[in-house]
Parts: C-alpha cells; sequence; structure tokens
C-alpha cells in the first residue's frame, strides 16, 4: 500500500490566512466544519479503541512500505509543470511526481494522474465486459 497526497499545494505557493480571515472562512462554512467536528469526534474515539501505541506502529510499517515503493519506483516529488504526460495532474502550483516505470510496471500507476487513472480502469472494464458479453 502506498500513501501520497495528491492535489497537494506546493509549499512556495501556499498563503496564510489572517486570524480575522480565518474567523470569516469558519463563519461562512460554519456547516462543513460542524460535519468535520461531527467525524474528528468519532475518529478520535475509534482511535482510543483502536489504540495510539497500535495506529503509531501501523503508520510506522505504512511509511516503511512507502520508502520501499519510492527506492523500487525511484518516485520524486517536482513541481508539476515539469510534469508531461499522464502524469500531469490538472491544476496550477500543485506538487507532482515523477516515476521510473521502466523498473516495475506497477510504478507507472503511482504517479498517474487521477482522471487518467479513471480513464484507464474505465477502458479495461469496457473492454472486460466486451469480452464477456460477447462470449454469451
Amino acid at each position: 500500500m502506498l500513501n501520497m497526497k495528491l492535489n497537494a499545494r506546493q509549499e512556495k505557493k501556499k498563503t496564510s490566512l489572517s486570524e480575522p480571515a480565518r474567523k470569516a472562512l469558519e463563519k461562512y462554512l460554519s456547516s462543513d466544519y460542524l460535519v468535520y467536528n461531527h467525524f474528528k469526534k468519532i475518529f478520535e474515539r475509534k482511535l482510543e479503541q483502536f489504540g495510539k501505541q497500535k495506529m503509531e506502529k501501523e503508520l510506522n510499517m505504512l511509511e516503511e512500505e512507502n520508502a520501499k515503493i519510492r527506492e523500487i519506483c525511484s518516485l520524486q516529488e517536482t513541481d508539476n509543470e515539469n510534469v508531461v504526460g499522464e502524469n500531469k495532474l490538472w491544476g496550477l502550483g500543485v506538487v507532482g511526481y515523477k516515476v521510473d516505470a521502466s523498473k516495475n510496471p506497477v510504478c507507472r500507476f503511482i504517479a498517474m494522474s487521477e482522471l487518467n487513472f479513471l480513464n484507464l480502469m474505465r477502458e479495461q472494464l469496457r473492454e472486460k465486459s466486451n469480452k464477456s458479453s460477447s462470449s454469451v
């Protein structure tokens, strides 16, 4: 399993909000905050039941696996503006990824943009559906 930030802003493109702007935004998004805080409480309760140390151990295992994949695929973060082809993400100022897909065919999917990945999955499902309907 791999955990990557998708559509994350580049650090140099992030801006900070003033406290008054943050409060105004919180008021404007009050319904969103209610939903978020509700599920945050549920998460915190479940985390407590699961055990914080156990979760920490699980997260460390995930990070070790992420490091292995980054090594295998030569995964590199880069400015999305430097990415071409199926790995280019939509949007400006986001982090993009480059991989060496020649090392392992699965590496291709790791850096692929969400839209291109979905289109690929749809095409594979369409082909599978056509094969199964022609055999009936």
